[in-house]
């Protein structure tokens, strides 16, 4: 899995890949604000929309 972590200006502010059964855990050096996070397997994509307080 792949997963991309964009601010609200569509910049990519983080890139990073780990396996479908592991946990993964970001945001530590994030500004709060809004992201769109992408994550993708294969040929299945997610969009998902989070604010860091």
């Amino acid at each position: 899995m792949t997963i991309y972590v964009f601010d609200m200006n569509n910049k990519l502010v983080h890139q990073t890949e780990f396996g479908a059964e592991d946990k993964y855990n970001f945001g530590q050096d994030l500004e709060g604000g809004v992201y769109i996070v992408k994550v993708v397997q294969g040929k299945d994509m997610k969009h998902v929309r989070l604010v860091k307080y």
